[in-house]
């Protein structure tokens, strides 16, 4: 009997911290904002995008994330033939306009095995961010960026 009266202190301490970890949408909406909106292009890979005033697509960021897979996946870039079909397919050719060579082109940005590059047209900057190191070698993340639609905040 004494045994059993032990258990209880213990058994209402666990169901008080049971109850504080259950966490509901409002609760994590006030403590960290409210969720956002992105699109699963491809398997485990998604896009966030920002529109104008216009509801034309000003940004678009994609990056590796699985939320649809019931399995984590631990892979984090995204293959360079996936990236080219992903861009031509979200920004055809056509629609990219002509493309701008500088005296910074076709360059880029390596600091600490992290890399960025953007390829320059007449409409859209396509920024392609790398990573190379022994756990990840590719890129990580594209952004889309149209020149002639103003970001609405």
């Amino acid at each position: 009997m004494k045994l059993a009266f032990r258990f209880i202190p213990i058994s209402l301490v666990l169901l008080f911290f049971t109850g504080s970890w259950a966490q509901s949408s409002d609760e994590l909406k006030s403590k960290y904002g409210t969720p956002f909106k992105a699109y699963e292009i491809r398997s485990g890979i998604m896009m966030r995008v920002t529109f104008d005033e216009n509801g034309h697509a000003s940004e678009m960021r994609i990056e590796r994330h699985a939320v649809t897979d019931p399995i984590v996946n631990l892979e984090r870039t995204i293959p360079s033939y996936l990236s080219k079909e992903i861009v031509d397919e979200l920004v055809p050719a056509a629609e990219r306009g002509a493309r701008r060579r500088g005296e910074f082109s076709d360059l880029m940005l390596i600091v600490g095995g992290s890399g960025r590059s953007t390829d320059d047209y007449e409409n859209v900057a396509i920024t392609y961010y790398t990573r190379q190191s022994e756990e990840c070698n590719g890129t990580v993340a594209i952004v889309i960026k149209w020149k002639n639609r103003v970001r609405r905040s």
